[in-house]
């Protein structure tokens, strides 16, 4: 069977859902002696289909790969110069968690969009933005959005930024 691009095999035993993953979908060829497919099993004791088990498994994996991707070594090895190893590793658990949480909370709001949250952080990474601050007051304004930022964005609840429209002096 197929799901998102995997291939899938699945065994009930008891109470248990026993998943054999592929890397590519379609039927497994015979492999010639001494070389070896790449596989996945998962065993689930949830009482759900196998694409909803292969989806919360997704998702999880998708998770993994936030936690991975955060810091460069020069960071961790500058703040453990710094800080106590107790310190880092918290501060380091709190970043991650936001990230995660941050991340889930943009792939919710644009999932109709059928995008990733790194989908959309790529989409609105060329809104420039310029503050401009006088005696008493600070305004920041944003170059003109296209139909798809502006979706997103109020998809996400943030209100339309006012546009800097720039004219020659009279």
């Amino acid at each position: 069977m197929n799901y998102k691009g995997l291939g899938y095999r699945t065994r009930r035993f008891g109470t248990k859902t026993i998943l054999v993953l592929r890397p590519q979908p379609g039927v497994a060829v015979r492999v010639p002696p001494g070389r070896y497919e790449a596989r996945e099993i998962l065993v689930s004791s949830m009482d759900s289909t196998p694409e909803e088990i292969l989806e919360r498994y997704l998702y999880l994996e998708k998770l993994q790969s936030y936690y991975f991707n955060i810091f460069l070594p020069r960071d961790l090895e500058a703040a453990g110069k710094r800080l106590p190893a107790r310190d880092v590793l918290r501060s380091v658990e709190t970043i991650i968690f936001l990230k995660i949480l941050c991340l889930d909370f943009i792939e919710r709001r644009v999932r109709e969009f059928n995008m990733t949250a790194e989908d959309v952080l790529w989409e609105c990474d060329n809104i420039l933005g310029v503050q401009l601050n006088g005696w008493n007051f600070s305004r920041v304004f944003h170059s003109s959005l296209t139909p798809m930022q502006e979706e997103l964005l109020k998809k996400l609840g943030v209100p339309k930024p006012p546009v800097a429209k720039l004219s020659a002096r009279p």
